[in-house]
């Protein structure tokens, strides 16, 4: 998965300890920076801004009545 992507087909794969260059065509990868790149965008993190596609845990405080949600992945959303 990109975690930052470029002005070329490159994007950057990172893990905070290893950066790799993916290129998203041919699947080349590479470790240095291909000097074709100009600009990277990191990609921000999806923000639960509509209630209507996500899916959560809901948490009710039985001492203060306050209820919190904890957003979680679609993907394990049926388990």
């Amino acid at each position: 998965t990109c975690t930052a992507r470029t002005d070329t087909m490159w994007c950057l794969v990172s893990d905070s300890v290893q950066m790799l260059w993916y290129h998203t065509v041919d699947g080349r990868i590479q470790v240095a920076k291909p000097s074709n790149i100009l600009q990277v965008f990191p990609i921000l993190p999806i923000s639960a801004t509509n209630r209507s596609i996500w899916s959560w845990f809901e948490r009710h405080n039985i001492e203060t009545g306050e209820v919190t949600h904890e957003y979680i992945e679609p993907l394990v959303s049926h388990l």
